[in-house]
């Protein structure tokens, strides 16, 4: 497989439409925008996500993950069987509810609350589903015609009025918190977010250079608000506690890697008191292979969407583009290549060794996209699984049972790329 063009294609969502409602707001977030309002959103939301901002929300990340391992203790004791996707979901469901609304979502202590109930009923998989969001890629006109949707307004409903309420609730009683919806409150009444970028930011600012120069002023209302903080609950709490999973799958059936793992995280945790910081997160370099080699392996997003924006001939081939095409990167494809990766099939952390990552093409490993569109939460989504698996890694071993599907089974009409039936894992206490 190989990768023939990156331009002249334009970052898009081939899927999104006007709304169709009032509601339909949710659709004006970075995910579907294009052109110049996208950028010039972009531009605006780009200091939410600085080392500055992660380092202010990694505690409350690090109080969920405590809370996750106080809930599963009794499990543990009895080395029971679990299933860690959903495990994984109550945790990043509660840290969203933390770190974007400033709210106690209490999915952890109760996985039936009424936000994991909403996380559930937007990805459970269905045949319906899957048909929608196919027809929405392929012919938006037609799903439009059609009436076809993949959206909820039962959902949509929910988080118009629990951004609304919470916005005017801040307001009246002069609340503030550290969280996201403060930042876009302070966007709403044309305050300027602090600029606390360091050296470890560059690439926001890099990646926004790349995009179109243009820009377009609008004002950030409710409903624009809504859809940011509903593209980011979607986006955070499903794709990191499905890579939460798939680390947790890899290290039961590769348990000396597990035990690696966990020797670097007890040295670090030791060096810090046993607090979970962002200093001693950035520490873990092996802890970043394993992930890294876990979202190559199991990218959640094995597809990337791309739009034609002038006529345009493949290099090599006879393939002509036209202003408009659609083109879908198989990421995933490039992933388990053996050309780039060999032996894709196994799980081997060393691929991301400085040394291996020199030998390999560049845009060969796409787990958050490339350039302008590159995922503007990437960081924030790798930070929260890594605190939640160190929180779980400090004091628990997993391994295989008789329900763990080896090898993986995905399931085939998921949004994302997840495993069919659920990780089953047994738990129990590492010391």
């Amino acid at each position: 497989m190989t990768l023939v063009a990156r331009r002249p294609l334009r970052p898009g969502a081939p899927g999104s439409v006007p709304p169709r409602s009032p509601l339909g707001a949710v659709l004006h977030n970075l995910v579907s925008l294009n052109g110049p309002k996208w950028k010039s959103l972009r531009t605006r939301l780009t200091p939410t996500f600085t080392t500055g901002k992660l380092k202010n929300m990694i505690d409350a990340m690090a109080e969920c993950s405590l809370e996750m391992n106080t809930v599963l203790q009794a499990t543990a004791n009895n080395n029971s069987t679990i299933e860690v996707k959903d495990m994984a979901g109550n945790f990043t469901t509660q840290v969203i509810g933390s770190v974007i609304f400033g709210l106690q979502f209490n999915s952890i202590k109760d996985p039936d609350s009424k936000f994991r109930k909403i996380g559930r009923e937007i990805f459970d998989p269905s045949y319906k589903r899957a048909v929608t969001l196919m027809m929405n890629t392929i012919s938006p006109k037609m799903s439009k015609l059609l009436g076809l949707s993949s959206r909820s307004k039962n959902v949509e409903s929910f988080f118009y009025g629990l951004v609304k309420d919470t916005i005017h609730y801040r307001e009246k009683n002069g609340v503030t918190r550290n969280d996201f919806l403060q930042l876009l409150i302070q966007l709403k009444n044309k305050e300027t977010l602090v600029e606390d970028r360091s050296k470890e930011d560059a690439h926001l600012r890099h990646q926004l250079d790349l995009g179109d120069s243009k820009t377009e002023q609008f004002e950030m209302t409710e409903s624009l608000m809504t859809a940011q903080c509903f593209v980011f609950f979607l986006a955070g709490f499903e794709t990191s506690s499905t890579t939460m999973s798939f680390v947790l799958y890899e290290l039961a059936v590769n348990p000396d890697i597990q035990e690696r793992l966990g020797a670097e995280i007890d040295d670090v945790l030791e060096k810090y008191k046993g607090k979970i910081t962002y200093d001693a997160i950035h520490e873990m370099s092996y802890l970043d292979k394993v992930v890294n080699e876990t979202i190559r392996k199991h990218p959640p997003a094995p597809n990337l969407t791309r739009i034609c924006t002038e006529p345009f001939t493949l290099q090599g081939t006879n393939l002509k583009l036209q202003k408009g095409d659609m083109v879908i990167i198989p990421s995933m494809g490039f992933h388990h290549d053996p050309k780039y990766f060999p032996n894709p099939d196994q799980f081997d952390p060393e691929r991301f060794s400085e040394e291996n990552k020199k030998l390999r093409p560049s845009y060969t490993y796409l787990p958050f996209g490339e350039g302008p569109r590159m995922c503007i939460g990437m960081r924030f989504g790798l930070m929260q699984a890594k605190v939640g698996l160190v929180g779980l890694l400090s004091k628990y071993k997993f391994s295989v049972c008789e329900k763990t599907a080896i090898p993986m089974v995905y399931d085939p009409v998921s949004m994302l790329l997840t495993a069919k039936n659920g990780v089953h894992l047994t738990i129990s206490n590492r010391k």
